[in-house]
């Protein structure tokens, strides 16, 4: 992953601070510990202004069939209620995938737009899952979405094709997590309220979630391994052996993402 300056809040727009903030309501309303990108997207799509909200129109995607999809891939979460929620290392790729789509079309400020193009683009999320199952291919999010903004359309996304997995990304260094920090743990941000009332801060939880377990990497490096071979089966057109590796990807991002949540759920 490129490194960033930090990021501070200030440069999403109005539309795009609301977006993270819906996303962890949308979480804490699941009963999570953990922002995915599958909260980001029914935070996008609750927001009735802006380019994602015109692309959604013109993609035919509402709110209603995106709550059904994701509950029908997470399922409902009947743990207790949790007092905070940390994004995971998903949702801030996803983050820094927007700033580059803002700075690609010379856009000053993250809108939602370009949060919903960098949903789609990142492929491995639940979000991507949802939109591709709508019939939102990344190519057709991002055409729709370029077309909001009103900028020439890119092309971007007709190198992933339905059933095509993109390569993870590694583990989160201690550059992301403040990167990510800046935007989420802001001093007089309401999560670093949350933090604080449990005798958590910022700096606390930053060298938490450095600390990644083994467990988590060992099965991020075999659904890295396995989307590379998904990915040269699918070019060689061996489909069979494709599908094979499709159900392995899918498992192992459950796993990974199961990990991922306990791992979380356990730091707070």
């Amino acid at each position: 992953m490129r490194k960033h300056a930090m990021y501070p809040f200030e440069r999403f727009t109005e539309d795009g601070k609301r977006a993270l903030t819906l996303a962890q309501e949308e979480a804490e309303r699941s009963h999570h510990s953990y922002i995915g990108t599958e909260h980001l997207l029914l935070g996008l799509i609750r927001i009735q202004s802006g380019a994602a909200h015109l692309a959604f129109k013109e993609l035919g995607i509402t709110e209603a069939s995106v709550r059904s999809l994701v509950e029908a891939a997470i399922g409902r979460n009947e743990r207790v209620l949790v007092d905070a929620t940390i994004p995971t290392s998903r949702v801030k790729t996803v983050i820094e995938m927007s700033f580059d789509e803002a700075r690609r079309m010379g856009h000053h400020e993250v809108d939602t737009g370009h949060i919903l193009i960098a949903l789609a683009l990142e492929a491995n999320g639940i979000a991507a899952h949802v939109l591709q199952d709508l019939g939102a291919t990344a190519e057709r999010v991002v055409s729709a979405t370029e077309r909001a903004f009103g900028v020439d359309e890119s092309g971007r996304g007709r190198d992933r094709p339905r059933g095509q997995t993109s390569i993870l990304v590694p583990p989160a260094t201690d550059r992301d997590i403040n990167n990510l920090m800046a935007m989420l743990f802001r001093p007089d941000g309401r999560i670093a309220r949350l933090l604080s009332s449990r005798g958590l801060d910022a700096a606390t939880l930053r060298e938490q979630l450095l600390r990644q377990p083994d467990t988590i990497r060992r099965i991020a490096d075999s659904l890295n391994a396995t989307s590379v071979e998904l990915t040269a089966a699918i070019q060689t057109q061996d489909f069979e052996h494709a599908a094979q590796l499709r159900d392995q990807v899918s498992d192992l991002m459950t796993k990974l993402e199961t990990a991922e949540s306990e791992w979380l759920d356990s730091l707070i």
